[in-house]
């Protein structure tokens, strides 16, 4: 057991190096990928309606994320609510936009503390995998941190897998940050509020 861990380490350590050149190459939009046969979260509850808002929400932020413009989804406060269905059905028309992505059959699951995301890894290896991470308030800024990860059922070090995340999450932070840092006093508080329904981010 020892030493097949120990193998895994290697592997993702190396994994971690060389992962500054070959994301270079992707966005936040290329993680996940469709497959016929996979175990994706469609948001089966959703209606119509409801799909539309948040395909709606989804687009909203994509476009505010490409022009680190944060008033894009400032404009309706719906932009910032976020239910475990809305979430993966999100997730799920995230899917359909991608391409040459990482991971597949993935979903969300909120719990009280922390997001779980379940999914399938395409490459560099292929196997199934499942990462909890929390999101919380620093700086009046948003920071993401792993807390534990596993592939194929066994846990990988923190440390290999926070640079990579870090480096897909920044895009969102960074727009974030921008329209923070232009308000000066104007903006008093940011904050993150998660449960076991829904999430949610509040600008006071």
């Amino acid at each position: 057991m020892f030493k097949s861990t120990y193998k895994l380490i290697v592997i993702f350590f190396i994994i971690f190096l060389i992962f500054p050149i070959t994301t270079l190459a992707w966005t936040w939009q290329d993680i996940f990928v469709s497959e016929k046969n996979n175990d994706l979260f469609c948001g089966n509850y959703l209606s119509s309606q409801q799909k539309d808002v948040v395909e709606s929400k989804y687009d909203s932020w994509s476009d505010a994320i490409n022009e680190n413009d944060l008033d894009i989804v400032l404009r309706d406060e719906v932009n910032f609510k976020l239910n475990e269905e809305e979430a993966n059905y999100m997730l799920s028309y995230h899917v359909e936009n991608c391409h040459d992505p990482y991971f597949s059959s993935a979903k969300f699951d909120f719990k009280k503390d922390f997001i779980r995301l379940e999914g399938y890894l395409l490459k560099p290896l292929n196997g199934s995998f499942s990462l909890d991470f929390i999101v919380y308030e620093k700086d009046n800024g948003l920071e993401l941190e792993v807390l534990k990860t596993k592939y194929r059922n066994v846990t990988v070090p923190n440390f290999l897998i926070n640079k990579v995340i870090s480096k897909s999450f920044k895009p969102f932070t960074a727009t974030i940050d921008n329209y923070m840092s232009s308000q000066g006093n104007e903006v008093s508080k940011l904050s993150f509020h998660l449960d076991e329904d829904s999430l949610s981010l509040h600008i006071r």
